[in-house]
């Protein structure tokens, strides 16, 4: 099976999950970038399948996403019982490394979304000294109300990033990019969770 990205899907538990490397993906985000085309990356894992089962919104939330990865390594393991192999697992946190390591060589604009102030903060530390080479276009913390979501999603457009890193947990962080994704003016979304 294809999915919209073009590339090979194998269902798991009946989720189109991309069967590429950790890579390959990197490989999509750089090509999504610089086709200036949309790309918005959901990850699952055991117990976000499981949720998807009991939370429709979840799913469509998940579903609606352009690559899905493997982010446990049980969704591998099942994809070989099941016997539809996946290559590797592709952890959205490896992903994110990915992605800022190549972003660091393309000069790539990243915004964060997420954490307390605090983590954040010391995040975007790390990520100025080990990838001196990606502009931080912006960031805000994920401690805000439903009420504040057009607000931040406006700060986020106005930055102009290549990428947006979604660092908050799930479901939370689905519905942000279900809802705003395609309207950010970022080409590439990320939920990474409590990754940061």
């Amino acid at each position: 099976m294809i999915d919209r990205a073009g590339l090979r899907t194998r269902q798991v538990l009946g989720v189109p999950i991309a069967a590429i490397t950790l890579s390959e993906a990197v490989d999509q985000v750089e090509a999504a970038i610089a086709a200036r085309r949309n790309l918005q990356i959901g990850v699952v894992n055991a117990a976000k399948l499981v949720n998807m089962r009991r939370d429709p919104e979840l799913r469509a939330d998940v579903l609606a996403c352009d690559l899905v990865l493997a982010d446990g390594m049980a969704v591998v393991w099942a994809s070989r019982v099941l016997g539809c192999e996946l290559p590797e697992r592709v952890a959205g946190i490896d992903l994110m490394f990915g992605m800022l390591a190549r972003g660091s060589v393309r000069g790539y604009r990243i915004f964060c979304l997420g954490a307390t102030p605090e983590v954040l903060g010391r995040a975007l530390a790390v990520f100025a000294r080990d990838y001196p080479g990606v502009v931080i276009a912006g960031s805000h913390h994920g401690y805000f109300a439903e009420p504040e979501e057009a607000a931040v999603a406006a700060q986020i457009d106005a930055a102009e990033a290549d990428i947006l890193i979604v660092a908050m947990t799930s479901p939370r962080k689905e519905q942000f990019i279900a809802r705003w994704g395609g309207s950010l003016g970022v080409t590439v979304c990320h939920g990474v969770g409590g990754s940061l």
